[in-house]
C-alpha cells in the first residue's frame, strides 16, 4: 500500500566550524611539539626582525619616497647576519634566512583591490543558473571553500557562497566554508574529506614574479609558537613562509605543504587555486597527488573580481543538471560565454585561467537513490512492523525534470505511479520484500533507471537475513536471502550476472545440500570477457556460511592491450551473524539489527588491477561482531 505526501525541504549550506571533530585532536599522552633552544632563538629572531622592519617602513613611508623607503627596509634585512638574501618584488620584500626559513613583507596583493578594502559586490543573478573503480566523477560529495581574507573581500566571498547555495544541491554536494582565522594550518593539513576544494586567498610570488621559484598562499592563522613548533620542518624547508601583513606575521603555505599533509591518492578531486600566480611554480603538479583530479589556477596576478566570476561560473556550469550530459572540465574551458582571459592594463599582458589534469572531470552523472526517511531507517536498516506506513524518498540526478515514479513494494500488489518523489509504503504481512522504484521521463516515456531496496517486515530466522558480494570491476553479484519466520525456509540463493544498468542477464546458481555454486562465462559487445565461479558452504542450523571461494577475471584479448586484465581470488573462512558487502572497490562488514546497531567497519580498499608479470598480495582482515564472534576474510589478489 502506497500513499504520496508533500514535504518541503530546506537546502542549507554549512559554515565550517572549527572543533575537535574537524581538526586533528591531540591525545593526552601525545608529546607537544617544541623547538630546541637554538631553533627557538632563530625563530624568535625572524619574528622580531620582520616586526621591527615593518614598523620602521611604516615610518619611512611618511617622510620619503615609497621606493626609497622599501630599499631602506631591504637594507635593514641584508645587514642582519641571520639573513641570506632580501629581494624587492612587486608584492613586497622576499627574505631568505640562513636557517632555511623564508619570510616576506607583503605590501601589495596585486588582485585589483586595495589591502583592507571590503567590497560590497552584490550577487550578479545573470551569473547564477536557476536550473537545476575511480573515474572522472568527483567521489566525495563535500566542497570546502577556504577564504582567509574575508575581512577584505567579503562581498566577493558572499557572491561565491551564494552561488554554491543555489547550485551544489543540484548535484547532491554539501558546501562548507571557512573564513578568516578559521583557515589555520591544521585545516589546510586536513582536506582529504572533500571532493571539491576552493582556495580564495592572496598569493605571493617568491622571490619575485619575474623569477618565480615558489608561489605561496595566505592562510588565516597568525603566527604562534605552538603552531610553528608543530610545523617546524615545513618552516625550515620552505613549505611554510612567515609573512608580515597588516601588522601581523601570518603563515603562507606552498603546494608542497598541501601535498605532504593530505592523501588524495584514492580520490577524484577538483581543486580551484583562487589566488595570484596560482598556476605558476609547481602548483599545477598538485593533481599528481590525486588518483584523478583537475586543478585550476592563474598564470599571473589576477583581479579578485575575475577570480570570483570564474569560480562562480565553473560551479554553475559543472552542476547544471538541466542539460543532456554533464559539463566537464574541457567543456567549461571552451564552450561557455565567459572568456577565460583578460588584458591587464597595469602589467600590460593577458592573464589566463588554466587547468591541469583530467579534461573530463565532472560533478554528476545520471543517478537514482532510494532513501528510507524513518528516524531509525526502518524497514531497511532495521526491521519494520506490519501495517505501519514507512516513508521513502527517491533522489534523482538527471537532465530531465518532468519525471514519473513507478513504485513496486514487492508484495504482489499492483505497482503505483506518481509524479511525487516521496511515498509511504505499508506491508501487511511479515516477510522480506523488494521495494523498487523505476524512474521515467514523462515527456518521452524513456526509462531513466531504477533502484531497489530490501525491506524486512517482522522477525526473521536466522538472526542475519542476507549476504551479498559485489566485485564492481568484474560485475559479479551473489545475493543470498532467507525467508521470514513462520514460512517455509527454502533458502532461495541466486547469483545475478549484471552487464547493464538495468540488471538484465541474470545467471542463476544452484543450492543443494548446504552448498551454493554458480559460474559464468560471458562476452559483451565490446569484446570484454568475464569468467568466474562462486562456491559457498552453509551451516543452516548454525546460521552461518562456513567457508567459500570466489574467482573472477576480466579480459579483452582482442582489445588494444590484450595482456591487460583483472584477476581476483577470494577465500572466505567464515561469516557468522553478519552482512558482508563490497561496493565500488570497498569491502565492509555491516552488523545486522540483532546487535541493535548499524555500525559499518571498512576493512579493505584497493583497485584490483595488475599488469605484466605475476604479482601476489595476501591480506588477512578481521572484524568483530557484537556477540564476540570474529569473522575472518582471507583475500588474495594476483595476476598471471
Amino acid at each position: 500500500m502506497i500513499h504520496t505526501r508533500n514535504i518541503f525541504n530546506l537546502l542549507l549550506i554549512c559554515v565550517l566550524a572549527i572543533s575537535s571533530v574537524l581538526t586533528a585532536c591531540k591525545k593526552d599522552d601525545e608529546e607537544v611539539p617544541t623547538f630546541s633552544d637554538e631553533e627557538q632563538q632563530a625563530y624568535d629572531h625572524v619574528l622580531n626582525l620582520q616586526d621591527d622592519v615593518s614598523s620602521q617602513l611604516d615610518s619611512w613611508f611618511l617622510i620619503m619616497d615609497s621606493l626609497d623607503a622599501i630599499e631602506l627596509a631591504r637594507q635593514e634585512f641584508v645587514n642582519d647576519p641571520a639573513v641570506s638574501t632580501a629581494i624587492i618584488s612587486s608584492q613586497g620584500i622576499s627574505v631568505q634566512y640562513a636557517n632555511g626559513m623564508r619570510g616576506a613583507l607583503f605590501l601589495n596583493p596585486e588582485d585589483g583591490e586595495s589591502f583592507g578594502e571590503s567590497s560590497n559586490t552584490s550577487t550578479n543573478n545573470s551569473q547564477i543558473s536557476n536550473n537545476n573503480g575511480l573515474k572522472s566523477l568527483v567521489n566525495k560529495r563535500q566542497m570546502l571553500t577556504l577564504n582567509p581574507h574575508y575581512y577584505e573581500r567579503a562581498g566577493w566571498t558572499n557572491y561565491i557562497i551564494n552561488n554554491q547555495v543555489i547550485n551544489l544541491p543540484r548535484v547532491d554536494i554539501q558546501g562548507l566554508n571557512g573564513r578568516n582565522d578559521v583557515c589555520t594550518l591544521d585545516i589546510y593539513a586536513d582536506l582529504t574529506d572533500y571532493g571539491i576544494i576552493q582556495f580564495y586567498s592572496h598569493g605571493y610570488a617568491w622571490p619575485k614574479k619575474d623569477s618565480i621559484i615558489d608561489v605561496y598562499m595566505l592562510t588565516g592563522e597568525t603566527v604562534s609558537n605552538s603552531t610553528s613548533a608543530k610545523y617546524r620542518e615545513d618552516l625550515n624547508n620552505g613549505n611554510v613562509m612567515i609573512v608580515e601583513s597588516h601588522g601581523h606575521n601570518k603563515y603562507f603555505i606552498s603546494k608542497n605543504f598541501i601535498e605532504n599533509h593530505n592523501d588524495f591518492s584514492q580520490d577524484t578531486v577538483l581543486i580551484y587555486g583562487g589566488f595570484c600566480y596560482s598556476f605558476l611554480g609547481n602548483w599545477p603538479d598538485i593533481v599528481e597527488s590525486c588518483a584523478q583530479g583537475t586543478y585550476f589556477g592563474f598564470d599571473w596576478s589576477v583581479f579578485t573580481s575575475r577570480n570570483a566570476e570564474w569560480s562562480v561560473d565553473l560551479i554553475d556550469k559543472l552542476s547544471d543538471t538541466s542539460i543532456n550530459r554533464p559539463f566537464e572540465t574541457q567543456d567549461w574551458m571552451t564552450n561557455t560565454d565567459l572568456e577565460k582571459s583578460y588584458w591587464d592594463d597595469i602589467d600590460e599582458r593577458t592573464v589566463h585561467i588554466l587547468y591541469s589534469g583530467d579534461p573530463s572531470l565532472k560533478l554528476w552523472d545520471k543517478k537514482i537513490e532510494l532513501i528510507p526517511l524513518s528516524e531509525d531507517g526502518a524497514p531497511i536498516l532495521v526491521n519494520g512492523l506490519p501495517n505501519v506506513a514507512y516513508p521513502f524518498k527517491c533522489k534523482v540526478i538527471s537532465p530531465f525534470t518532468d519525471l514519473e515514479y513507478v513504485w513496486d513494494i514487492g508484495d504482489g500488489s499492483e505497482p503505483f505511479t506518481t509524479t511525487d518523489n516521496e511515498v509511504e509504503a505499508t506491508w501487511t504481512q511479515s516477510g522480506i520484500y523488494e521495494l523498487t522504484v523505476t524512474v521515467n521521463n514523462r515527456s518521452t516515456g524513456e526509462k531513466i533507471g531504477k533502484e531497489t531496496l530490501t525491506a524486512v517486515i517482522g522477525s526473521i530466522t536466522p538472526t542475519w537475513n542476507s549476504v551479498a558480494f559485489k566485485l564492481s570491476a568484474l560485475k559479479a553479484v551473489i545475493k543470498c536471502v532467507y525467508q521470514p519466520e513462520g514460512t517455509t525456509v527454502y533458502n532461495d540463493w541466486s547469483v545475478d550476472w549484471i552487464y547493464d544498468s538495468d540488471g538484465d542477464g541474470l545467471k542463476p546458481g544452484v543450492y543443494q545440500n548446504g552448498t551454493f555454486t554458480s559460474s559464468w562465462n560471458m562476452t559483451d559487445d565490446n569484446g570484454w570477457t568475464r569468467v568466474g565461479s562462486i562456491t559457498l558452504h552453509f551451516d543452516e542450523q548454525a546460521n552461518k556460511i562456513v567457508d567459500g571461494t570466489i574467482h573472477a577475471e576480466l579480459s579483452n584479448p582482442s582489445g588494444p592491450d590484450p595482456d591487460d586484465y583483472e584477476f581476483i581470488d577470494i577465500s572466505i573462512n567464515e561469516i557468522n551473524a553478519s552482512n558482508w558487502t563490497a561496493t565500488d572497490g570497498y569491502f565492509s562488514l555491516n552488523f545486522n539489527d540483532f546487535c541493535n546497531t548499524n555500525h559499518i567497519t571498512d576493512v579493505y580498499h584497493e583497485q584490483f588491477h595488475k599488469q605484466g608479470s605475476v604479482v601476489t598480495n595476501t591480506y588477512t582482515l578481521e572484524s568483530y561482531s557484537c556477540d564476540d564472534t570474529s569473522p575472518h576474510f582471507h583475500i588474495t589478489l594476483k595476476t598471471e
